[in-house]
């Protein structure tokens, strides 16, 4: 029975850190950083497009693609 226990509480606590905890812990260390190294300033540059490629895997479907 203690067992049971055991893996009730530990698979509760997984829960609540997937869904509460884990989004507190990253917003507190965003404070953090804020705090102590102050913000950061967004600069974005215009001018700059990435390359994206698409890959597909198929076999024979050249007349279709």
């Amino acid at each position: 029975m203690y067992f049971i226990k055991i893996v009730f509480w530990i698979s509760l606590f997984i829960i609540i850190y997937s869904y509460v905890l884990y989004g507190a812990l990253v917003w507190l260390l965003i404070i953090c950083r804020n705090f102590f190294f102050g913000k950061r300033s967004k600069v974005f540059n215009k001018e700059f497009s990435p390359t994206v490629s698409l890959v597909i895997a198929t076999y024979n479907e050249e007349s279709i693609i």
